[in-house]
């Protein structure tokens, strides 16, 4: 084994992980200049394996899910930099399969999305923990979303299957949260 550090100008660790026969092997580790973890994880046979986890510069979780021989494999979940789930996504062989549910900025559900080895099948908006019924995907749609006061909550355009332009999701006072 050989460690690799490399380090930013002030001298702290910038990113640090082992090296076996020219690859990435074992505990990976990328720090911002803070020193705050940005990423960590651990590598086999020069792919990302098992557990890992990305965090904000705030020192917050920013996903956590696992990898399989460097492919995405497991449920992640991802949150917004206040702490709130934003969404919990199934991967199996790097593409989305299963339901993605996407939350509120307060970390309520607004909408789930149904996959199947990354192709978009239906979608459904959720309102007060009530889901409505699942919308047959057809590759052209505006997909949305509304609070219960009719401030919009979430909307994403897809052309021909392909998600097109930037998905929105607002705050429920309607203001933006992201784009």
């Amino acid at each position: 084994y050989t460690k690799i550090n490399k380090w930013y100008p002030n001298g702290k660790v910038y990113v640090s992980y082992d090296f076996l026969s020219g690859r990435k092997e074992g505990k990976y580790l990328h720090q911002a200049l803070n020193g705050q973890v940005v990423r960590e994880g651990t590598f086999v046979d020069n792919r990302e394996e098992g557990v890992w986890s990305s965090f904000y510069d705030n020192g917050k979780l920013d996903s956590k899910g696992s990898y399989l021989r460097g492919k995405y494999d497991s449920t992640w979940t991802y949150r917004y930099e206040n702490g709130q789930i934003s969404s919990v996504v199934e991967y199996l062989d790097d593409e989305r399969h299963g339901i993605t549910r996407i939350y509120s900025p307060d970390g309520k559900p607004i909408i789930e999305k149904l996959y199947y080895h990354g192709n978009l099948l239906s979608y459904r908006m959720i309102s007060n923990e009530n889901a409505s019924a699942w919308i047959p995907f057809r590759g052209d749609a505006v997909i949305s979303a509304k609070y219960p006061g009719g401030q919009p909550a979430y909307e994403e355009t897809y052309k021909n299957g392909v998600h097109d332009g930037v998905k929105k999701i607002y705050y429920d006072d309607g203001k933006p949260c992201l784009e």
